[in-house]
């Protein structure tokens, strides 16, 4: 019978942690020059890949894997640091790496901006890999631009279902894209994180290579041109006013239609007591 599995993994999470022949495996490796090279979190990776590759084994041994998809992504981009600071290496390994930076540090993004939490690619450019025997190519590329909400209606056309009644479907179809029947549209996509987590509370557009950031806590604006600066480097917006404010008009057309909640001031706030967790005023 056609069946459907969603695996979510905890790996790789803080805090960091793993079996110890795996992470003296990665301590015996050479360092990257330039990245962090966290032992733990590389031990945490092979976990994932090992689990994954059991997923695809017992597909081959039940003779599936040439009727089945594969879609492996990710839900964010790297964590550098945890964003209250506090080492994010498990209570029983944090004696490997007593006074070392590795303590606190997990990975990178480089050459991306920042970290997950973040509106920055670092943040929100993530792996995606199909697999999709005899319609995906292997070893083939696209640069279309896609979003979890994308994968909805991508598999009820491949299942050739009909979403529920009255249901809204925020992403589009990309089987066309996947098959390499077409490119895709120029859309714009959004995003929308109005909370003080690794960064302050934003929203951001992306329509071809051009991306704005809106910062809501002092209502300012970072244009990038992605084609040219994916490390986001350059802020563009003094230079380029009429395409910052083209994309802050449909940023704001979106989150109208959407009903975004935007952050509101808090007269009883802290600075002394940014760093600490607190019980959500909603819970």
């Amino acid at each position: 019978e056609p069946f459907f599995l969603f695996v979510a993994h905890f790996d790789v999470h803080v805090q960091l942690d793993a079996d110890m022949d795996l992470i003296n495996k990665y301590l015996q490796k050479g360092k990257t020059e330039g990245y962090p090279s966290n032992a733990v979190y590389a031990a945490m990776i092979e976990h994932l890949d090992r689990s994954v590759g059991r997923l695809v084994g017992k597909l081959d041994e039940l003779n599936l894997s040439d009727n089945t998809i594969i879609i492996f992504f990710s839900d964010n981009g790297g964590l550098i640091r945890r964003f209250d600071r506090i080492p994010l290496i498990d209570d029983s390994k944090k004696h490997m790496y007593e006074g070392d930076s590795l303590l606190y540090i997990a990975s990178s993004n480089q050459p991306l901006r920042s970290e997950k939490g973040t509106l920055y690619e670092g943040g929100i450019r993530e792996p995606l890999i199909v697999q999709w025997p005899g319609k995906v190519a292997a070893g083939s590329r696209t640069e279309a631009m896609v979003s979890s909400v994308d994968f909805f209606p991508t598999l009820l056309e491949i299942a050739q279902a009909r979403p529920p009644e009255d249901q809204i479907l925020d992403g589009k179809s990309i089987v066309s894209v996947l098959t390499g029947k077409s490119q895709a549209e120029e859309r714009a996509l959004f995003w929308h994180y109005p909370v003080y987590h690794h960064d302050v509370p934003a929203s951001a557009v992306r329509q071809g290579n051009w991306k704005l950031i809106h910062n809501l806590e002092d209502d300012s604006y970072q244009l990038f041109d992605l084609e040219h600066d994916p490390g986001e480097s350059n802020n563009l917006a003094g230079k380029h006013p009429g395409k910052t404010k083209a994309l802050a008009r449909l940023l704001n057309q979106w989150r109208k239609e959407v009903k975004a909640e935007l952050p509101k001031p808090n007269p009883a706030f802290d600075p002394a007591r940014r760093q600490e967790w607190g019980q959500h005023p909603d819970r």
